[in-house]
This record gives C-alpha cells, structure tokens and sequence, in this order.
C-alpha cells in the first residue's frame, strides 16, 4: 500500500498561529519576554508604587493669565501618574517611595497665524517645564532617578593600585540633574478657543511628557 504524504507548505496564518502559539506558551509563568523587537517587560520600575508630588514651583512672571499655573500643572501630573501608571501618589513624602518635583520655567506665545484681515486667528502656546525625580527607598537615599543612567561597560573602569596616604571619599547623593521638557498648545478664537483653552492643552500635554519621562530606559 502506497502512502501518500501531505507535502503542502504551511499558509501565512497557519506559520503565524504556531509562532505566536509556541512563543506563548513558553512565556507562560514568565514575567517578560520578547520578540521581533518588542518586550513584555513593564514601561515602569515594578519596585516602585508611591511617589509624591509637591506643588511645582514657577520661575516665571505670572500674568493674569499664567497666575497659579504651579497648581494647575501640578493637578494635571498626579492625575496622569495615577491613571497611565500602575504607581500611586500619597500626600506625605514619609511614606513614599520616590518624590517628584517640577518647575513651571516659562511660557511662550507665538502669533502663527493671521486673518486677511490682520486679526489673530492661531496661537500657539509653549509651555516649558524641569522635573527632579528623587528616590526615597531605605538604601536608595540620594539616587535620582531622572539623572541620565551610564551603560554597563560604556566606560570601563581603570585599576588604580590603592594607596593608604589618600583617603577613600565615601560615595555621596548625586547631584540633580533637571530634565527639560517642553509642549504646545494652540488657541483658534474663530472656533472659540482662547489663550486659557490652549494652555490647558499644553498642561495637559506636558503632564503625558512627565509620565514618559519616568519610564524606565530601553
């Protein structure tokens, strides 16, 4: 008796279905795994569940309009911490893991467009912000998260023969290094719009930045 085997290539799906079906179930009970360039590892520090945010300072002049933007961007950061982030914001910096703190440093309007009659039809509103993020953790103290992080291996140390005529300088807390960034709103007053709408549009904005910013790094 001949027996005839299938020799029919496997279709697109069915290639995908047993990928991604494999792949699955050897993640199973994983924390995180990766594939074609993307990872299951988590955008935030998994050790870290509370953070603190003070009312934002302000380098700025504030003007009727831009008066008490401290609060306003400081409202719209813990409401974007505690609904994009799995971290928690508390009210006391005694029982918090890490400890958040921006400065409003400007605000910026330019005309970008004009009406045929030389009336305002488009402004756009640059909001400009710095961010320390401090951590709090029991032998973490001094560590700031926000600092720029060095590779491993990037730059390898050299062995210097230890001499016990120099005294060895105990590691100190790392001196802060703000990170600036920036967004923009717009205000059309033909479709109602004004410089308020539009600030709010770049507060809100700049409070999605200030969540990224504290993601961990590739």
């Amino acid at each position: 008796m001949t027996h005839h085997t299938n020799d029919r290539p496997l279709s697109r799906r069915q290639a995908m279905t047993l990928l991604f079906g494999g792949t699955a179930a050897i993640a199973t009970g994983c924390k995180s795994f990766g594939l074609l360039g993307y990872s299951t590892t988590p955008n935030y520090d998994p050790g870290i569940s509370t953070v603190y945010v003070p009312i934002f300072k302000c380098r700025m002049l504030e003007t009727s309009t831009f008066r008490g933007i401290e609060f306003t961007m400081t409202r719209a950061t813990i409401d974007a911490i505690e609904s994009k982030t799995p971290m928690k914001v508390l009210s006391d910096p005694n029982g918090a893991d890490t400890e958040l703190q921006g400065t409003v440093i400007g605000v910026t309007k330019l005309l970008t467009n004009r009406t045929p009659f030389n009336e305002i039809r488009e402004v756009a509103i640059y909001l400009y912000v710095e961010v320390v993020w401090h951590d709090l953790r029991p032998g973490n103290e001094g560590k700031v998260l926000t600092n720029p992080r060095q590779r491993h291996g990037a730059n390898p140390s050299i062995n210097v023969q230890f001499d016990p005529s120099i005294p060895v300088i105990a590691p100190g807390p790392e001196k802060p290094q703000a990170v600036q960034l920036s967004s923009v709103g717009r205000a059309i007053p033909e479709l109602g719009e004004t410089i308020t709408t539009g600030l709010q549009m770049a507060i809100d904005r700049m409070a999605v930045n200030i969540v990224s910013a504290m993601e961990q790094p590739w």
